[in-house]
């Protein structure tokens, strides 16, 4: 690792600047945003300690066993709740510092063996990554940073290990592949079929005592996981019929927005003679290896965006692969250089700007969330509980903010119904309804054909007999003349205008699909039991 007057960790100075500026912007929203969901799946056993002060090792304890039988047994969540226990800035911090070896290692990966990485290579792949990955997906919270940000440098370190990028000697290879495999199996069993492709086609480059050490470990890691009672559950409670897969094929691209892009520049570069070398090479092969592995878990389980982290980080290192080695094969003309770098540049300024407008929202957010968690702490624990308050959900969040750091906060029943009754110690769930809702008399708002009334793009609500407390619905929106399928977040609430009962309607994930207008018509055809 190079630092020097033009390279500082192996990268230029404009690369290692947007590096940093990247770095700066996700920890910030790491450390900032506060502990939610998951995180207080993994408090509960432990509340001993963060209540009364007790010893925090038989609530650890618990936590293991409890997770082996139930959910998993990785070792990201091993590490995490130990965590738990410090801070909740220290293994934030730490997430940024991994997110920044994050950022070099990917850098290093698509640019070979070149050195000082180039400033327009690192603008566009910290462009990349902060547009293109699945961010929805709760990535800023804090057991999410050690399932899927840890385990990406883990994963990225056995590549460059394995390609012989850096030095290490078989041993501590092993270490690697072990730890790697067990700290979460969708890495390591994409990666594990990429080193064993890799090793069948360049054979003599590949097979060597250290590579197979370092995937015989992944493997031994990964049976820790796949092994447990709780993963054989957990498989066996996500699957899809043949009708549903089929479906499934194609519902589940949209969230391989970068894999599909590489493949597709890689396919142009396959036509010519001068590039096809380029593509034909062990990167490209485990990218789409990885690709491949990652896709078909999706579309048998098509659980959660997150499935296709790795692939699509992988896809993104093959994307400035394949554009920084054709333009060293095709040097671009003094013209369209320029304008190459002034795009590169007002791109950095875009990014920057969003990442700073993004962290500004995470501490509205956080305020918002702190608020409301402390009007449900101290509200009467009885059924039809329910706390007013402004809050900024999926379909009113700015849009600049690219929907970061994270908006589906209280329209989440996981969250509601089973993490933040864990926190507080509630029997009842967390049952949030919008302030405009708290005195509506049934006249407020536009009447949309099906019945429903909105008061803003965000809020729906309608007349109704039966108490529903923070449950999923199913339905279907118009939006753009045309209804579609859609789901629901459905809690009632009494009105303090006319003591009526009321249902609040929110349609989950809407954000992008009603971009640019608004819904035109809800219709809620069936409700989730509890």
């Amino acid at each position: 690792m190079k630092t020097g007057k033009d390279s500082i960790f192996g990268l230029s100075q404009g690369a290692f600047a947007a590096v940093l500026v990247t770095t700066v912007g996700f920890a910030f929203m790491f450390v900032v945003f506060p502990l939610f969901s998951d995180d207080f799946m993994y408090m509960d056993p432990l509340m001993g300690y963060f209540e009364r002060g007790e010893s925090p090792w038989a609530g650890l304890w618990e936590n293991w066993v409890t997770h082996y039988f139930i959910d998993n047994l990785r070792l990201s969540n091993i590490v995490f709740t130990l965590f738990l226990l410090l801070p909740k800035w220290v293994g934030c911090t730490l997430s940024g510092v991994v997110f920044f070896l994050i950022l070099r290692m990917m850098l290093l990966t698509a640019c070979g063996g070149d050195r000082p990485v180039p400033v327009w290579a690192a603008i566009w792949m910290c462009l990349f990554f902060t547009f293109a990955l699945p961010w929805l997906d709760q990535i800023v919270i804090m057991c999410f940073q050690f399932n899927y940000i840890w385990p990406s440098a883990l994963a990225l370190l056995c590549l460059r290990v394995f390609m012989g990028d850096t030095r290490c000697s078989a041993l501590p290879a092993a270490i690697l592949g072990f730890v790697t495999g067990w700290w979460h199996e969708g890495f390591s069993v994409p990666v594990i079929a990429g080193f064993v492709v890799l090793m069948l086609i360049w054979r003599r480059h590949f097979v060597s005592r250290k590579n197979l050490l370092l995937t015989a470990a992944l493997i031994a890691g990964t049976l820790v996981v796949i092994l447990a009672p709780s993963f054989l559950w957990r498989f066996g409670n996500t699957g899809s019929s043949i009708g549903n897969i089929l479906y499934n094929l194609v519902y589940v691209l949209r969230y391989y927005i970068p894999g599909l892009l590489f493949i597709a520049i890689a396919a142009l570069m396959l036509l010519t003679r001068r590039t096809r070398p380029v593509v034909l090479t062990p990167l490209c092969v485990f990218i789409l290896v990885c690709l491949a592995v990652n896709y078909t878990i999706h579309v048998r389980a098509n659980f959660a965006a997150r499935i296709g982290w790795w692939s699509n980080l992988c896809s993104i290192i093959g994307i400035v692969y394949l554009g920084y080695s054709y333009f060293k094969i095709h040097p671009l003309r003094a013209k369209v250089s320029a304008v190459l770098k002034v795009v590169s540049v007002l791109a950095a300024v875009f990014m920057t700007t969003h990442l700073a407008y993004a962290d500004y929202m995470t501490v509205k957010v956080k305020n918002e969330i702190d608020n409301i968690h402390a009007l449900y702490a101290v509200a009467p624990d009885e059924p039809g509980q329910v706390v007013f308050a402004d809050f900024t959900d999926q379909l009113s969040a700015p849009a600049f903010a690219f929907q970061k750091p994270y908006y589906n906060t209280f329209n989440y029943t996981w969250n509601n119904n089973q993490c933040a009754r864990w926190r507080y110690g509630k029997k009842y769930p967390l049952c949030v309804v919008p302030a405009q809702l708290e005195y509506v008399d049934g006249t407020q708002g536009d009447l949309l054909p099906g019945g429903v009334r909105r008061i803003a793009k965000n809020i729906y609500y309608t007349r109704c007999d039966e108490a529903y407390e923070c449950r999923g619905g199913t339905g279907k929106v118009k939006i753009r003349g045309r209804y579609s399928p859609s789901l629901f977040y459905l809690t009632s609430f009494i009105s303090k205008a006319d003591g009526k009962r009321y249902l609040y309607i929110y349609p989950v994930n809407m954000a992008f699909r009603s971009a640019g207008t608004t819904i035109d018509d809800v219709v809620i055809e069936t409700v989730d039991k509890q």
